[in-house]
């Protein structure tokens, strides 16, 4: 018999399997247009198997942001409160470094993706809308979470958490955006950790000599 842990993984490893195939039918025909019998046949699995994860194709749209915020937030959880978490501000700032470059990087890997996100947010309502970035939204209070933590600790001053998680997150994603879909072809990229370096120098120092 296979053991459970082995059974969740191959479950979560089909599941993803079957939202970066939708997201590519997506990208293709559009969300109306789609059907499941296509997203099943790009993923090289039987339609009624889509149902086994997913409740429809609404569902399995609503499902593609997780595919970018799990794994940014798994790492970043890891480092901040896995038990071993830095004790002064040089420690922060290599912890919030190599995550801005973590999640740069896995934005990066997903930047396809990432387009489907942008051109799908357009055609939502707002309760759609609202619903669609439910997971990522949940990303920006464990920043909060942890930017208190940090004041908590004496680490960190009193702050708005709410509004330097959000300033964190944009700089992240407009830094990659710039470099993936604005960036002229001519100009030289920079490299994302030293991207990552600079920012997370600014939002813990300034600009301050």
């Amino acid at each position: 018999m296979e053991p459970v842990n082995k059974r969740e993984q191959n479950k979560a490893l089909r599941r993803g399997q079957i939202q970066k195939a939708a997201v590519r039918v997506f990208a293709r025909r559009g969300f109306g247009n789609a059907t499941m019998a296509e997203i099943a046949g790009e993923a090289g699995v039987a339609p009624g198997t889509i149902y086994i994860y997913f409740e429809g194709k609404e569902d399995l749209f609503m499902s593609i942001p997780e595919l970018i915020s799990e794994p940014m937030l798994a790492a970043f959880l890891e480092a901040a409160f896995g038990g071993n978490e830095p004790t002064d501000i040089k420690g922060e700032e290599r912890l919030l470094t190599q995550s801005c470059t973590r999640a740069m990087e896995t934005l990066l890997q997903n930047i396809d993706l990432v387009k489907s996100i942008l051109a799908s947010v357009v055609t939502l309502d707002d309760e759609a809308r609202a619903e669609y970035f439910r997971q990522p939204l949940q990303a920006l209070t464990i920043l909060e979470r942890y930017f208190r933590d940090r004041i908590e600790r004496g680490i960190f001053r009193e702050m708005n958490t709410a509004v330097v998680a959000q300033a964190y997150a944009v700089l992240v994603i407009i830094f990659v955006l710039i470099q993936e879909l604005i960036r002229p072809r001519d100009v030289a990229p920079i490299a994302y950790e030293e991207i990552s370096q600079e920012l997370i120098r600014l939002l813990l120092y300034g600009v301050k000599r």
